[in-house]
């Protein structure tokens, strides 16, 4: 093995013996809603849990990206655990690990245009002009099928799929080395031949 093929094989994300655990509404009891889950995800790769409903998926998707703080075990970013890296640092580190809510509706502001949407987390992490923003924002949207005009349209605008399609916009616009997703596309949407060529796009926008 090179060192080149080496750097590529490292993982991105180690989870080591995750444990979440919640305190119930009273305080009087924990839940354990994460109990001792490894595993490993490298640059490439698509990785996925598959459990029941409650089974704890939703609960790892978000601590993956810091959402959630473990409650014991580790979570690595390439070697490094984030929570020991200073405040500003961590701010910086987490663009590099995105989410894609399951709820669209919960996801975008209902008084922000597509494209400001599109453009918030640009703006927040001030990379590049205006201008630069602005074309990144709108690449996004035709990466995952969206005409450059739906980004002067509101989210009540849009159907349940195309709002979906906006929160993965969103994520891909920094350029991420992972993405976290919490069943991202709804059940029904893909179910049928015809709709498999509006998901497949996605899909290879969301790995490419």
């Amino acid at each position: 093995m090179t060192a080149a093929s080496g750097q590529r094989r490292e993982p991105i994300v180690s989870v080591r013996d995750l444990q979440v655990r919640f305190q119930t509404s009273d305080r009087r009891a924990t839940v354990k809603a994460v109990d001792g889950v490894n595993f490993d995800v490298r640059r490439g790769e698509t990785f996925g849990i598959i459990g029941e409903s409650g089974s704890g998926k939703t609960t790892i998707g978000r601590a993956l990206v810091f959402l959630l703080n473990p409650s014991a075990g580790a979570i690595l970013h390439g070697g490094i655990d984030p929570l020991t890296l200073p405040r500003r640092e961590f701010q910086n580190h987490r663009r590099d690990y995105q989410i894609i809510f399951q709820d669209p509706n919960a996801a975008l502001n209902p008084r922000m245009t597509i494209l400001a949407s599109v453009l918030e987390p640009l703006e927040l992490a001030r990379i590049g002009d205006r201008a630069a923003r602005e074309r990144q924002a709108r690449e996004a949207l035709e990466r995952v099928g969206l005409p450059q005009e739906f980004g002067e349209r509101y989210p009540h605008q849009l159907s349940g799929g195309q709002k979906q399609r906006v929160v993965i916009a969103r994520a891909l616009t920094l350029k991420p080395k992972l993405i976290s997703a919490t069943r991202w596309w709804p059940r029904s949407t893909c179910r049928s031949a015809a709709t498999c060529s509006i998901c497949l796009p996605i899909c290879s926008a969301i790995s490419a």
